[in-house]
């Protein structure tokens, strides 16, 4: 709230005319910037914190690359956004990092070998 203060007077003073406000700004629009305001910050950072606390710091970290995938899908549900070839792509590399980083992709693998294991036995 402060930070939008701050820049809402800076606008002021730089452009002084509030008029371009309105012009720009509709129901749908303001409904988008609310919600992605209160509600999707509000409950990611309130995620966040339950997740450090129950796992811990490291391993949560890792996670918070998935914003950058929760952005891409929020923008082309609200926002019309297309999503290209390039965020595909930066979807895969962002899974296979957090995969890799979280042990999971490990912990996948050796699950495999220990089936194929008692397979052959």
């Amino acid at each position: 709230m402060i930070g939008s203060l701050v820049i809402f007077i800076f606008g002021y003073f730089i452009e002084g005319d509030l008029t371009q406000i309105t012009q720009i700004f509709n129901w749908k629009l303001g409904s988008v910037f609310l919600f992605s305001a209160l509600i999707a910050t509000a409950f990611g950072h309130m995620t966040y914190n339950f997740a450090v606390k129950n796992v811990g710091p490291a391993e949560t970290a890792l996670f918070i690359n998935l914003n950058t995938l929760f952005a891409i899908i929020g923008a082309a549900i609200f926002l019309g956004e297309p999503i290209l070839k390039n965020h595909y792509i930066g979807v895969v590399l962002i899974l296979l990092g957090v995969f890799t980083g979280s042990g999971s992709l490990e912990y996948i693998l050796k699950q495999r070998k220990i089936k194929k294991q008692e397979q052959l036995d």
